[in-house]
């Protein structure tokens, strides 16, 4: 073998060495990228579930009048808001629930509530306790319904 051939195996193996490291190191991502992405799914699901669950929970202690109609509207909306889930959509799984918080959503809640003087809080109160009055009954009924589709969700 003269001394050109000798340089020629010589790069050839180097270069197949590389590409065999390169080809590893790449293998080697993409298995990493699976474990991450079944990572995410998992700790997604896991969110879901316990999202659902709380709605479940706050739904269930409403109907059994353990949890005021706003304050519980407020955190469904929330936990809702927070999930992103096109099938759980605010507006049109709780209609009645989505026009009574426009109705309140301009009342402050804990700290901005709390800097209010008691005459300001009173009408407040008064106004809110006149929505709960006549939006009760629907909000009540659209629970119960809430609960079904949340347990054949889970």
């Amino acid at each position: 073998m003269n001394l050109i051939e000798t340089h020629w195996l010589s790069i050839s193996l180097i270069a197949a060495a590389i590409i065999l490291s390169l080809a590893g190191y790449a293998g080697h991502l993409v298995y990493k990228l699976h474990q991450q992405k079944v990572r995410v799914k998992s700790v997604n699901a896991a969110r879901l579930k316990d999202i659902t669950e709380s709605l479940d929970v706050i739904a269930r202690a409403t109907l059994q009048q353990q949890c005021g109609i706003s304050e519980a509207v407020i955190r469904i909306r929330g936990l809702l808001d927070a999930l992103s889930v096109q099938e759980l959509n605010f507006q049109q799984l709780l209609p009645h629930s989505a026009q009574f918080y426009l109705k309140i959503q301009h009342h402050p809640i804990l700290s901005a509530r709390k800097k209010l003087n008691k005459l300001q809080l009173l009408k407040l109160d008064a106004e809110r306790e006149e929505l709960e009055a006549q939006w009760e009954q629907r909000i009540l009924k659209e629970l119960e319904q809430f609960i079904v589709v949340l347990r054949q969700k889970s």
